[in-house]
């Protein structure tokens, strides 16, 4: 028999990204456009480990340098920069170049693990422990190449004064390093073939929308699939939507038809229209462990929007909070449902209890997010 234990207050998995304060989140553009220029992710390590190497979106490129990119790991100068702002050392320890141009409008990943002799398969692979500041430099092989590549980064909130300043994107310009405003858009990759979390809004993002729907679309319903490792009880959800017409939330059973929770939502509850987070309770259910549910929006007239999330592949959800248990569900206008697993859409549940580790089930609250 399993034990669940109250959380005082609950807690949301997934989270809500409360940098996405006012708008819907989008790609926008940190550009290498002259020779010498450098794009940073500051970052720390999540986890004890060895690296294989970072990944990351190019945007549109219209010159790729001769000799190619060089994506390295550096340390971090304790002297800082442009008015003390962090800065790499501009000294690869570990590198590997790509010398083939992978294109505009794709996502990068080398072939090779990023090594102290270059990558290709020789050479030793950065050992991190979790905690450790380093960064993951985009770079020409040959800094003297001309260049023009859009680097992808995430434009998640409404306002600079509100981001973050550490994990942090710098960009190397005119001889001089400076923090850009946006949000480090990346991927980390250890060796035994994950991509954990990095703490402090740092996503891997392949595209961002914010497609619209009623009850007369195809897709008719949108939503959310997942399944929590072990038994919790939840009572409530979030979402980010701009809800202009009336609005069923439904918690569905594994059958996808059994609704275990529904709120009726009026639009004219709302406090402002636009796309905002949305915060609902509702009656406590006991979901099971390692189950799938679905949480989703049912418009019942036309319609309303609810953004989503577009990784290059499902194992890349992991890097976000929740990981890939976590993510799209839709309802055809003939009632059958899909899943895509390399996407998720901005909602999440407050869980209020959860299993405590005791009698059958196994686990507790540490391991809800692995």
């Amino acid at each position: 028999m399993s034990t669940l234990t109250s959380i005082p207050g609950g807690m949301w998995v997934p989270p809500p990204l409360y940098t996405c304060l006012s708008s819907t989140p989008s790609l926008t553009n940190t550009t290498m456009d002259a020779a010498g220029e450098m794009v940073a992710f500051l970052i720390s390590a999540p986890k004890t480990g060895t690296l294989d190497w970072f990944e990351f979106r190019i945007n549109a490129m219209a010159t790729f340098p001769t000799n190619g990119i060089r994506l390295s790991f550096q340390s971090l100068s304790a002297t800082g920069d442009g008015g003390g702002l962090g800065r790499p050392t501009e000294t690869p320890v570990q590198w590997v170049d790509i010398t083939s141009t992978p294109g505009g409008d794709t996502w990068v990943a080398p072939a090779t693990p990023l090594t102290d002799s270059g990558g290709g398969g020789s050479g030793n692979k950065r050992a991190v422990t979790a905690g450790e500041f380093f960064a993951c430099v985009i770079h020409p092989v040959n800094v003297a190449d001309t260049q023009s590549i859009n680097i992808a980064v995430a434009d998640m909130d409404a306002s600079a004064s509100t981001r973050p300043t550490y994990p942090a994107l710098a960009l190397k310009n005119a001889g001089s390093w400076g923090t850009v405003n946006d949000y480090c858009n990346m991927a980390l990759k250890y060796d035994d073939g994950t991509y954990p979390a990095i703490m402090g809004s740092v996503y891997p993002v392949k595209a961002f929308s914010a497609p619209a729907f009623g009850n007369a679309s195809d897709p008719k319903e949108r939503g959310l699939y997942f399944q929590f490792p072990v038994p919790v009880t939840v009572d409530g959800a979030w979402f980010m939507s701009d809800v202009d017409v009336n609005t069923e939330l439904v918690l569905y059973d594994s059958n996808g038809t059994t609704e275990l929770a529904n709120i009726s939502f009026d639009t004219n509850y709302r406090g402002s229209n636009g796309i905002r987070y949305q915060y609902f309770p509702f009656p406590a259910v006991d979901l099971a462990a390692s189950t799938n549910y679905r949480l989703t929006l049912r418009p019942l007239s036309a319609t309303i929007t609810l953004p989503d999330i577009e990784v290059n592949a499902a194992g890349l959800l992991n890097a976000i909070e929740g990981g890939a248990a976590f993510h799209y569900t839709e309802k055809s206008a003939a009632n059958a449902w899909t899943q895509t697993t390399n996407k998720r859409p901005f909602m999440g549940l407050r869980v209020s209890k959860i299993h405590d580790g005791s009698g059958g089930g196994g686990g507790n609250i540490f391991n809800v997010m692995e």
